[in-house]
């Protein structure tokens, strides 16, 4: 299951003052203190004692899901040496218990003890000490990460990118007992040319194609952009070609067909004075390309 956020105050337990619930993908500026885990018939967050001394931001770093889960990632931000924010950026999946969740000084901090021993004005960390990481004083909280998403499908991997194909594949869901599953694909296409459906009117002798979109409009369920929308960045393609009386012709060179395109992106002709654009249809795929290995011997 991928982490739904930090903190669980329930529904039936109304907050104070000095809780919080953060939600993924939310930031909260908290009040100078750090996280304190409530136990009894509710398990929720309370900010306690300021961290202090954090010159620099430190690294949030959470425990990995079971294998063939997908890692969670989360940040924080810092003011007047205390932590002030949390973010989950990547809710991850596979998660069966709440991870434990370690905050890291920054090795650069001139008031981490790890790396500048005898310091007078070292940093106070959050919830246990520990120095399990290697040029950084961590103290981590269990519990404070909540999971969600029982039952359904947090994230699909594709262990095999097969083929190279040049139209976005449909995935379908079939077993476990479940129902209603649907995903997009994300693809990593480059261009392998172009179609022209209207030839337009005022171009110049010559063009060059500029490319719009690319990047898929698919809304995630959970928020994992690391190995969904940010997986790939696109790389722009270089498409030129020549017109005739002032239309673009049906024929144009793709000089570097790109990468990480997504989806199909909308080809956009440039050059002259246009009266009226042409249009074209962009066709993708893959890409023959050579990789040299050379010996280190």
């Amino acid at each position: 299951m991928p982490i739904a956020g930090v903190g669980i105050p329930l529904s039936l337990k109304a907050l104070k003052t000095n809780e919080v619930r953060l939600l993924a993908g939310e930031i909260y500026n908290v009040p100078p203190g750090h996280f304190d885990v409530i136990p009894g018939p509710y398990t929720y967050l309370q900010f306690k004692d300021p961290v202090s001394s954090l010159w620099r931001s430190c690294k949030l770093i959470l425990d990995a899901p079971p294998v063939g889960g997908i890692q969670a990632t989360a940040s924080a931000a810092i003011s007047a040496g205390a932590i002030t924010a949390v973010t989950i950026r990547d809710q991850g999946a596979g998660y069966v218990t709440s991870p434990r969740m370690y905050f890291l000084s920054d090795p650069r901090d001139p008031n981490n003890p790890v790396t500048n021993p005898g310091v007078t004005t070292g940093i106070t960390p959050i919830g246990t000490v520990s120095y399990d990481f290697a040029g950084a004083q961590a103290g981590y909280v269990d519990g404070i990460a909540t999971i969600t998403g029982s039952g359904t499908i947090a994230a699909v991997v594709a262990t095999d990118p097969g083929n190279a194909v040049t139209a976005l594949p449909t995935l379908s869901f079939s077993g476990g007992g479940g129902a209603s599953a649907a995903a997009t694909v994300v693809m990593n296409w480059s261009i392998t040319g172009f179609s022209v459906t209207g030839g337009g009117g005022g171009y110049s002798s010559s063009f060059i194609m500029l490319l719009a979109g690319g990047q898929t409009a698919a809304t995630p369920t959970h928020a994992n952009p690391e190995i969904e929308q940010g997986i790939t960045q696109i790389r722009a393609a270089n498409i030129s070609g020549t017109a005739a009386a002032g239309a673009i012709s049906g024929t144009g060179t793709v000089i570097d067909g790109g990468i990480g395109y997504q989806d199909v992106p909308v080809g956009v002709f440039v050059g002259g004075v246009v009266t009226t654009a042409g249009t074209a249809t962009v066709t993708v795929g893959g890409q023959r390309d050579i990789v040299y290995l050379i010996s280190d011997d």
